[in-house]
């Protein structure tokens, strides 16, 4: 197994749905998915980490998680810790968006503070919930060759994405009946291929010639959409991959050429600006809490 998918949360269809009760936490470290992610808190007390940040979620949170987002959740609460957790890949409903309608916009249009972060009216909440429940339905149909089965949950996908945009865009006011611009679309793919390629030399200039577009214009309409230059992009994935492998037992130098730099002072410097940590100790802290755990 390539160790870069490590510690990556694949699902092996287009798509998964669970509601999970339980009374412990899953997971005990971040982890990015190759796979969107709809993260619903149905209950208080749920904690998290996104990137560097960590959060306090309220009962009916949505957690909107694109394919670069490092993140763990887990509860403080002695009784049971519900959510939902709903999944799918780009490709599952890549071919339902239309020129006017993105699903993916909620995902990685973000020019906002905490742009994951979706709190939910008791209505919008009580509506999530019926859509997740009637995917889960269809998918747990007895009979697998029921007509029409694929396609229905294609739809029932499509709209809880559908209310999930809406609510977002009425969240941070957005207020446009159509997508949010052409150009978006393009940075979709950009993201897309930097996620998918991060631990390659990728430059500028690779990315202008890869989609037919000069740097100057790529690196505005990227900086617009995501608030961050493709470059800075680059580095965060590179960098939210290497904190995940810190916390197995590969060296430090291996990880550093497998995340895509190109020497080992260039990673520490680049780790401990974004992280306040250098490598070197967020390793042995993370060691450390594993023998705690």
């Amino acid at each position: 197994m390539n160790t870069l998918n490590k510690l990556e949360e694949t699902i092996y269809a287009d798509y998964d749905i669970q509601h999970k009760i339980t009374n412990y936490n899953e997971k005990f470290c971040c982890h990015t998915h190759k796979d969107f992610e709809i993260f619903f808190t149905n209950c208080e007390g749920v904690v998290g980490t996104i990137g560097q940040k960590n959060y306090t979620l309220k009962k009916n949170t949505a957690v909107l998680l694109n394919t670069s987002d490092s993140h763990w959740f887990g509860c403080t609460r002695k009784s049971d810790f519900d959510r939902y957790v709903t999944l799918f890949k780009l490709e599952f409903l890549n071919h339902v968006s239309t020129q006017n309608t993105n699903l993916l916009d909620c995902f990685y249009y973000r020019p906002f503070p905490d742009p994951q972060i979706l709190e939910l009216t008791e209505e919008e909440a009580t509506k999530l919930i019926q859509l997740q429940e009637a995917i889960i339905k269809v998918i747990n149909r007895k009979n697998p060759e029921s007509f029409g089965k694929d396609l229905e949950i294609v739809i029932n996908y499509a709209e809880l994405l559908l209310l999930v945009n809406r609510i977002y865009r009425k969240h941070h006011h957005i207020y446009s009946t159509t997508t949010i611009g052409k150009e978006h679309k393009l940075v979709y793919q950009i993201i897309n291929y930097i996620n998918r390629n991060f631990f390659e030399e990728i430059t500028l200039d690779n990315l202008a010639e890869e989609y037919s577009i000069d740097k100057f214009t790529l690196c505005r309409i990227f900086s617009k959409v995501t608030s961050v230059s493709p470059i800075k992009y680059l580095i965060n994935c590179r960098l939210n991959k290497a904190k995940e492998l810190l916390q197995t037992d590969m060296t430090i130098e291996k990880i550093c050429f497998e995340c895509g730099f190109n020497n080992l002072s260039n990673f520490s410097k680049s780790f401990k600006a974004h992280y306040l940590i250098s490598p070197k100790s967020y390793q042995m802290n993370a060691r450390k809490e594993k023998l705690k755990a």
